[in-house]
């Protein structure tokens, strides 16, 4: 049993009345939430614009997806059109995390066809209307290196959360100028 199929294993126990299904996160949480889904950490998420299972919540538009090619940008682009069935592969966009580090973003990659469905999480995340399913990585600048590459269900989730309610423009303005101001060695509120 991998960790990625954990929730999905259902465990049985004899009641009285005969068996009783239950799955993992009843039956042990702890490892449950060590183990499953949610926290288990990936290099790329894709964001589906309409969700892949029954449920509404953002959760229902969040895959994990595990990219071979990770770290390098043509490589990238050329795996998730093969495995994704896109006609092309073209940049969305990024987009910062919560906390204030402008050392490392979320980078957005995007289909390129023509009628897609709206794509409303990765809208809010890059404050501008994306169509269609994105697939999302971790990247920095080439002269930065100490980031954590793989991240969370969870993770996105919250930052997802956070780019509802703030000022994603806002946000990547203020993050790049900083990342800016420090590289020309002046005060991040300098620009």
């Amino acid at each position: 049993m991998t960790a990625q199929n954990a929730c999905r294993t259902r465990l049985w126990q004899i009641w009285p009345f005969g068996l009783l299904r239950i799955d993992c996160q009843k039956a042990d949480f702890k490892v449950h939430k060590l183990r499953c889904a949610p926290t288990i950490p990936y290099n790329c998420f894709v964001i589906r614009a309409t969700p892949a299972s029954d449920g509404q919540a953002d959760s229902a538009y969040i895959e994990p997806f595990s990219l071979k090619s990770y770290g390098n940008w043509s490589l990238e682009m050329k795996e998730l059109k093969e495995r994704l069935g896109w006609p092309q592969a073209d940049e969305a966009g990024k987009f910062y995390p919560r906390k204030d580090i402008d050392t490392w973003y979320y980078y957005m990659y995007q289909p390129s066809a023509q009628n897609l469905s709206l794509n409303k999480l990765a809208s809010h995340c890059l404050g501008r209307t994306v169509k269609g399913d994105v697939a999302v990585v971790r990247s920095s600048p080439e002269d930065v290196d100490d980031y954590e590459e793989s991240f969370t269900r969870m993770d996105l989730k919250k930052i997802i959360d956070y780019y509802k309610t703030a000022n994603s423009r806002q946000v990547f303005q203020q993050r790049e100028q900083a990342r800016l101001s420090r590289r020309l060695g002046m005060p991040a509120d300098f620009l």
